[in-house]
């Protein structure tokens, strides 16, 4: 993937860690945008997993890699969702289809707005969100939600 080894990459050396701080397996020698002729980096499409990734010598404490990696690691990672599980395609009746078409243009509208708001600091996460709530219920929210539960009790039935 990077090239031929020792020329445009070696294996890590005994102590270097890689950019998640465990210990490294490989090196980039020639930094990516390189003129060469050797390799398909970033040319295409590529399975490059985390264990693989995370595993080539962090550059020092100030590698954007590295602060990436933490700050992702600290900040974000105690949010992911635990339980990640899909909902089945769902089946509507015509007039449920309809009336989900309305309700969702308003509700998905609006959520997409106090999103882009909230991220911006245009709107006070803490101080809006009971404001954010009681709007999407105004927005007929529960009638939104109990069609697709009816879809999804309806399909589980089946």
């Amino acid at each position: 993937m990077y090239g031929r080894p020792d020329q445009e990459w070696r294996k890590a050396k005994e102590g270097e860690k890689g950019i998640n701080g465990e210990p490294a397996v490989w090196s980039e020698l020639k930094s990516f945008g390189t003129v060469q002729n050797v390799n398909w980096a970033q040319t295409g499409p590529s399975n490059r997993t985390n264990e693989f990734r995370l595993s080539a010598v962090a550059k020092g404490d100030d590698d954007l890699e590295v602060i990436l990696y933490n700050e992702t690691k600290n900040k974000y990672e105690p949010y992911a969702p635990k339980d990640v599980s899909t909902v089945p395609p769902l089946f509507l009746t015509n007039e449920q289809a309809s009336e989900v078409a309305d309700l969702s243009k308003t509700l998905n509208d609006y959520v997409d707005e106090m999103i882009a708001r909230f991220v911006i600091g245009d709107a006070d996460l803490d101080g809006e969100w009971d404001g954010y709530v009681q709007q999407l219920e105004a927005m007929n929210l529960a009638r939104y939600l109990e069609i697709y539960q009816k879809a999804y009790d309806d399909n589980s039935k089946s």
